[in-house]
């Protein structure tokens, strides 16, 4: 299981560029199911720091209240 990074960076004219880089890799062995992979996934995340650096962020519709 790999898990790569991907990044804009801008040089120094102001060119852009995509950016991707390989920062875990885990030999899986075996059988492996969906809870299996997802601790490995998140162990993962975890060691490379990557889980404090990534915010999710939920919008939420709130609709006006209807008076009866």
């Amino acid at each position: 299981l790999g898990i790569t990074a991907h990044w804009i960076k801008q040089n120094e004219t102001g060119h852009l560029s995509l950016e991707a880089s390989l920062i875990a890799f885990h030999h899986l062995v075996g059988q492996h199911g969906e809870k299996g992979l997802e601790k490995v996934a998140l162990d993962m995340l975890d060691c490379t720091s990557a889980t404090l650096k990534v915010r999710v962020t939920y919008h939420l519709s709130v609709l006006p209240r209807i008076p009866n």
